[in-house]
This record gives structure tokens, C-alpha cells and sequence, in this order.
């Protein structure tokens, strides 16, 4: 089963893995350097990255309960750099993710065949080229979710696999929050039906365990996102969800294109959004299940019921009465976008309740060669279909932006720029049609650019201004191209004979030297970057304070004993007592 998920994810990953230096479009600039900053700061710095000082002037790295700091994705990025890194970390999760739903399958009884028919649409299906055809691979950690519902499986037995279950869900959400708030849900949902359905709380009591482990791990890192939430809170009023026009056009339909349709008149969101395709074929396996297979259905109901409890929660605020939008009034959900993205629940039950058709179909068929060749090419069929499906559509459109690394060098000092473009053209390795090209400049965007240019700037040693995040949207900081710019560091009062020196630089990590403290009394030390709460000021072994704001920039106070200053980021000073 290894050789043949390496196999199968390395025909269905190459455009990717074959995409050498290429950068690509809309969110791909912003995962590279997302990754890229935690790189820098553990290789060059060998900090722990709390805190991102190339991003938006200034933001929390760790906290940020979109990047991936503890993950697989970060240790690929070490080993092979980041751009190959994230690749390979792509790949990997293939590879994983496909082994571990054809063991789930196993788990809930299907045949060889049928496993291998389920573990094809959850890894395969259209959810995966379109997501990363925008470069959203925050979600590679959906990779994780079979694990995590074998270990639960197996937790209503024992609730020692609940432990386990809990350990693999905090590895999920520290991977990204994403696929942890969906996958949280359709655990809830599945092991409250479970409870229902075979009348015993034994499942109840898993879920408690399961819950308060993954609770107690990911802690660190949900505290201080609850804190960044509080600081920048992001309530989306969207209007999402399928219709079931929609959701049948994205799930059977051929038809859908990156490029040619980015925006559909009737459709909330744009296609990497929408699309879960997964074929007729692979729909009319589905049905399959339900044809003269009364005791079937009965023995999995429980996945039929969540299907439907999730299929509810994908058709969005468009409906009533909305299951979404009552969602929506929960604590971290009110921030949630695009009730479409619950298709990465659907395609669960939905991809075994297939597998248990074909199983279905080959009982159906009898015991004769037409049994055993045909169901065998139904499979070969639909994964053929899905890997031409991605490839056409998404995959070898996704990385379209050439990267000359070898004209990349990382300057001299750090500093923040407000200009979002990279310092030499961008060079395009595909033709595109004339209307999607627009020019490189700085503010001019289109919609198969990068919406930023944050991970060549890093490269460069430069902090972009003009980046996009849906959660740190308040800058303070100045760019050097601005006429208010004075510095990535400065001194509100200019004293004659007081200077100011940078003596070291890191993400975590600041250190100043005052020519003449006693003149410096009572002046300010002005840091070009965001303020957030955490930032520590020592001026001396045992002294330390809290930093300030000025005009929403990072800022200490001196007093006449202030020779030497050291910043250090430490959110935690926010729990515990200033003490060395």
C-alpha cells in the first residue's frame, strides 16, 4: 500500500513537484513566506519565531492561528529550504493522507478494492487541486484527518486511543486552524449520532477524552490566538453556501476552470472554493450503495446522518433555516469564511459510503471474472479522471511566477518597505490569455498575480507593508519610501550628543546602546514596527518593563540609567511576572 500511494501521489503531484523555483499565484507567496519567516528565525537566529517582524510591519508569528510553525511543512522548509520544502511537504501529506483513508476504510469494513476506491476520491477528489491551485496549503493537514478517525473509532472501546486521537488533533491545529475547526465539527456531529443511533454514552466519554488532550496541547498556542483575536477581531458577514445547482455542478461537472472561471455570476466564492468534483462515475458508485442493500444502509447510517448534517452546514446562510449561520454566533466560527469548506467533511462519509458501493456493484455482479476485472478499471478510470481533472484545471496553472533565486540576495539591514513588488521583473514561465496579464508595478494587482510579493522581500531582508492578512490589518509602521520615514529606529527628541545603535538585530530580539543616557532622560526609542503586547524591555540583568505604544509603533521609555536596551518578544509576559 506504500508503493502504490507514493505511485499514485507522485503522478497526480508532479506539475507541482516539477515546478523547480516557481512561485505561483494569490496565496502561494503568502504560505512561502509565512514559512520562509519561521525558517529564518530558527536557522539564522535559532529563535522559536513568536514574532514575525517582515509581515505587515510587524505581526505575531506563532499566535497566528493560520501559520504552521509546529508542523511537518516547517521541518521540510529546514531540510530542503523553503520553496522545495513546502513542495515535498505537499507530496508527503499525499502520500499520508491516502494510506491513512484506505485504512479508515479497512476500519469501517470495506473490501481491498473498495478501500482503494475511498482512500482515491478523499485524496484526489477536486477539494485537493482546487485548494492548492491558490496555494492554500494550510490545508495539506487534512492529511491527518483519517488518523484521527481511526483513533477515535477505536476510542469507544478504549479510551486510552482517545489520548492518541487528542495528541493527532493538536498536531492538526498547530498545522493550521482550518482543517482543525472543520474536522472538530464533524467529530462532534459524527460521535453525537454515533451516541443516538447505538443508545450508549461510551462515545460521549471518548469525546471528553480526546477533547481535554487536544485542549491541554494545543493551549499555548490557542491562548495566544484568542489574545490576537481579541487585539484584531475578525467578524465575517459573509454570504456563502450551495445551492444544489451549484454543489452538483461542482461535484460531477468537467467543466471548471481556473482561468476561464474565476468568478461565476450565481456563485458565492470562486471556484478554488467550490469544486469537490469527483466524477459521475465515482456518483454513481454512491448510489450504487443504496441499490438492493437494505442491510447496508442500516449498519452505516451513522455516516449516511453525518453526510447529511454536513451537507446541511454546506449550504451556507443561503438557506433557512441555516445551520451555518447559527454556527456562526459561536466564539472563533464568528470569524469563519465560505460554508463551502465544510466539502472537506462531506468528502469523508461521502468517499467510503462509494467505496462501500463498489463493494455493492462486485456483490451484485457475482463471482465471476467480470466482477473482479470490471470494478478494478472503475477504479483506475476515476482516478485517472481525477488526476487529468486537477492537472488540466488547477495543478499545472498554479505556479505560473518564475523565481530567479540566483538574482535574490538578502541585504545588509533590515528594513520596512511599502513597496510590494520585488525588485526585478517577474518573469513568466506560461503564456497566459492577454487578459489575465497585468503589469508588475507597486499597488497593481491582478487576479493570477501573487496578492503580494512577501516571501521575495524576505529573501531580500525587507518587511512589506503591503501585505494581505485577514486578521493583523492595522500597520503603524513606515515604509523607507514614505517622507515620514525616519528610520527603522529613532529618537523622538533630537538631543544634541545622544545617539542611538543597533547592536543586534533578530525576529525575537533587539538590542540598542545610548551614547549619552543621562541627555536621553525622559526621550523615547521609536522601533519602525507594529506594537503588540509581549515585547519586554530590560535595561539591566534584573530590570525589566513592558514596552509602549507611539502612534501605534513599538516604543521604551528611557531614563537617565538606559545606556543599554534590549527588546525581547515574549508573549507570555502577559501570564507571569517579569522576573530573571
Amino acid at each position: 500500500m506504500i508503493l502504490v500511494s507514493i505511485l499514485v501521489c507522485l503522478v497526480f503531484y508532479y506539475p507541482i513537484l516539477h515546478s523547480g523555483n516557481n512561485l505561483g499565484i494569490q496565496d502561494w507567496d503568502q504560505n512561502f513566506a509565512w514559512t520562509e519567516a519561521s525558517r529564518v528565525s530558527l536557522l539564522d537566529f535559532h529563535q522559536f519565531p513568536l514574532w514575525n517582524p517582515f509581515k505587515c510591519g510587524g505581526s505575531v508569528q506563532f499566535a497566528n492561528p493560520q501559520i504552521a510553525v509546529i508542523s511537518l511543512q516547517t521541518i521540510f522548509a529546514l531540510l530542503f529550504g523553503t520553496l522545495s520544502g513546502i513542495k515535498f511537504s505537499i507530496f508527503f501529506h499525499g502520500v499520508i493522507g491516502f494510506i491513512g483513508f484506505y485504512f479508515l476504510a479497512k476500519q469501517t469494513r470495506l473490501s481491498t478494492l473498495g478501500s482503494l476506491l475511498a482512500a482515491i476520491l478523499f485524496s484526489f477528489s477536486g477539494i485537493t487541486g482546487s485548494f492548492l491551485s491558490t496555494g492554500m496549503v494550510v490545508f495539506t493537514s487534512f492529511a491527518y484527518t483519517p488518523y484521527i478517525l481511526i483513533c477515535l473509532n477505536k476510542s469507544f472501546d478504549n479510551k486510552k486511543w482517545g489520548v492518541i486521537c487528542g495528541l493527532l488533533f493538536a498536531l492538526s491545529f498547530y498545522a493550521g486552524f482550518h482543517i482543525a475547526l472543520l474536522l472538530g465539527v464533524y467529530i462532534l456531529v459524527f460521535v453525537c449520532i454515533t451516541s443516538l443511533v447505538k443508545r450508549t454514552f461510551a462515545p460521549l466519554k471518548a469525546l471528553l477524552v480526546t477533547g481535554g488532550t487536544a485542549a491541554f496541547f494545543i493551549l499555548p498556542k490557542l491562548a495566544l490566538s484568542f489574545q490576537l483575536l481579541g487585539i484584531f477581531p475578525r467578524l465575517v458577514n459573509d454570504v456563502s453556501g450551495y445551492s444544489l445547482h451549484n454543489f452538483l455542478y461542482f461535484l460531477l461537472s468537467q467543466k471548471q476552470n481556473l482561468f476561464n472561471e474565476m468568478n461565476i455570476q450565481g456563485y458565492s466564492y470562486a471556484i478554488d472554493e467550490n469544486s469537490l468534483y469527483v466524477g459521475i462515475l465515482s456518483m454513481a458508485f454512491f448510489l450504487l450503495f443504496f441499490i438492493l442493500n437494505i442491510k447496508g444502509v442500516k449498519e452505516n447510517i451513522i455516516l449516511l446522518l453525518t453526510m447529511l448534517f454536513i451537507f446541511w452546514l454546506m449550504l451556507g446562510n443561503i438557506i433557512q433555516p441555516s445551520l451555518y449561520a447559527l454556527l456562526k454566533h459561536l466564539p472563533v466560527f464568528s470569524s469563519f469564511r465560505v460554508a463551502q469548506r465544510f466539502r472537506f467533511d462531506f468528502i469523508i462519509p461521502f468517499s467510503l459510503l462509494a467505496g462501500l458501493g463498489l463493494d455493492n456493484a462486485v456483490k451484485l455482479l457475482g463471482q465471476n471474472k467480470l466482477a473482479r476485472l470490471l470494478p478494478l478499471g472503475c477504479v483506475l478510470v476515476i482516478y485517472i479522471d481525477l488526476t487529468i481533472f486537477s492537472s488540466t484545471n488547477f495543478l499545472s496553472k498554479t505556479l505560473i511566477i518564475k523565481d530567479p533565486e540566483a538574482r535574490l540576495s538578502r541585504g545588509t539591514a533590515f528594513i520596512q518597505t511599502a513597496n510590494n513588488a520585488p525588485d526585478f521583473a517577474i518573469q513568466r514561465t506560461i503564456a497566459l490569455p492577454q487578459e489575465f496579464l497585468t503589469p508588475v508595478a507597486p499597488g497593481v494587482k491582478g487576479i493570477f498575480d501573487p496578492w503580494s510579493y512577501e516571501y521575495l522581500k524576505i529573501k531580500q531582508d525587507q518587511g512589506v507593508l503591503g501585505c494581505y492578512d485577514s486578521i493583523t490589518a492595522s500597520v503603524a509602521a513606515v515604509g523607507s519610501e514614505d517622507a515620514k520615514y525616519q528610520g527603522e529606529f529613532y529618537l523622538l527628541n533630537l538631543v544634541q550628543g545622544v545617539k542611538v545603535e543597533n547592536t543586534f538585530w533578530s525576529p525575537n530580539k533587539l538590542v540598542y546602546i545610548i551614547s549619552n543616557p543621562a541627555k536621553a532622560s525622559n526621550d523615547t526609542l521609536v522601533i519602525n514596527q507594529n506594537y503588540y503586547p509581549g515585547w519586554i524591555v530590560r535595561t539591566g540583568p534584573i530590570t525589566c518593563t513592558r514596552a509602549i505604544k507611539h502612534k501605534g509603533l513599538l516604543a521604551v521609555k528611557l531614563d537617565s540609567s538606559a545606556e543599554s536596551i534590549t527588546l525581547e518578544f515574549n508573549p507570555l509576559f502577559l501570564y507571569l511576572h517579569c522576573r530573571y
